[in-house]
């Protein structure tokens, strides 16, 4: 709701009349200066790719209520937080061992978040394919480390939206853990930036397109 609301006050204080025009790359706080909010992209680590995702659903489901100015061109949810009731083989096999997030950490995030009452099958935390309908939801980038407790949460949430029929980007990094990008000396972290500029530039290049 937050990352809505955040949208939201974007599009009302949007001044076309100074769109491109930032002073040496920087825009005035205020009403956004230079802001061009028709090459809109939503990024998120960990939960905050499970509420990129989520963000970009709801503005699909509403978008009159953002106007023609605002179009969110592609969804980058990186080693997003997926979980479900079953336990995943991940889950299983690395037990509280598994690096940067175990499943108890996981287990207490969504006992913190969810409504009351709710298990791991709330459409939050386990997106099917029917909860977004969303041939008209932007293309979707996901990262997925091999030895990320969540791996499979993240494969299912990838074929969930692809059954969907949302255009999805998925990397899978042999030997990554979950963000790993937090560790710039990594070589997987110079490849996880190429992918992700890649996905950037892809999108944009559809956009320049008119697709």
């Amino acid at each position: 709701e937050d990352g809505v609301a955040a949208l939201g006050w974007a599009v009302s204080n949007l001044d076309p009349s100074v769109s491109g025009k930032c002073e040496s790359g920087v825009c005035e706080s205020g009403p956004l200066r230079g802001a061009d909010l028709s090459k809109c992209f939503l990024v998120g680590e960990s939960a905050g790719g499970n509420i990129a995702h989520h963000v970009a659903a709801r503005v699909a489901t509403a978008t009159a209520s953002f106007g023609a100015s605002l179009t969110i061109k592609g969804v980058a949810a990186l080693f997003p937080f997926f979980g479900s009731e079953e336990r995943s083989a991940a889950e299983l096999r690395l037990g509280t061992r598994a690096v940067m997030l175990n499943y108890r950490m996981c287990d207490a995030a969504w006992r913190d978040f969810l409504p009351e009452g709710s298990g791991r099958d709330h459409p939050a935390a386990n997106p099917g394919p029917d909860h977004e309908s969303s041939s008209n939801l932007p293309p979707l980038f996901v990262t997925v480390g091999e030895y990320d407790i969540l791996k499979e949460h993240q494969v299912r949430f990838v074929e969930a939206r692809r059954r969907a029929g949302q255009s999805v980007h998925a990397r899978l990094y042999r030997g990554g853990i979950h963000c790993f990008h937090f560790f710039p000396q990594l070589r997987l972290t110079a490849q996880f930036h190429a992918h992700l500029a890649q996905f950037f530039l892809s999108c944009l290049a559809l956009s320049d397109r008119g697709q």
